[in-house]
């Protein structure tokens, strides 16, 4: 499991690595092949550090490699898109708990 402050930074760790490889190797790391540049150092981190997100928010994952390859994908977006997904899991985690209120 992942704390959410982990995974900004591992999405801002992400973005710079990825921003480092665009400037040190301008004529490979293209404006179109930066954003696979992204999701490989993505997922290489999230391999690295264990980082998996859908065992955070919840999910039982069998292979926990999907884990880190989806979150590795995830954090490769960038800092706004971490930002609308915490959001949008703190609303369904909101919704749950209301949920369980009622049904008691």
């Amino acid at each position: 499991m992942i704390s959410f402050s982990s995974l900004a930074i591992l999405t801002l760790l992400t973005e710079e690595i990825t921003n480092i490889f665009k400037s040190s190797f301008p004529k490979i790391v293209t404006r179109s092949r930066k954003s696979l540049v992204a999701i490989l150092v993505g997922i290489l981190l999230a391999i690295s550090t264990k980082a998996g997100l859908l065992s955070t928010l919840g999910f039982n994952i069998t292979y926990p490699l999907i884990d880190f390859i989806a979150t590795g994908v995830i954090i490769s977006r960038g800092s706004n898109f971490l930002h609308d997904l915490i959001e949008q899991a703190n609303i369904t985690k909101h919704i749950k708990r209301q949920n369980n209120k009622r049904s008691l």
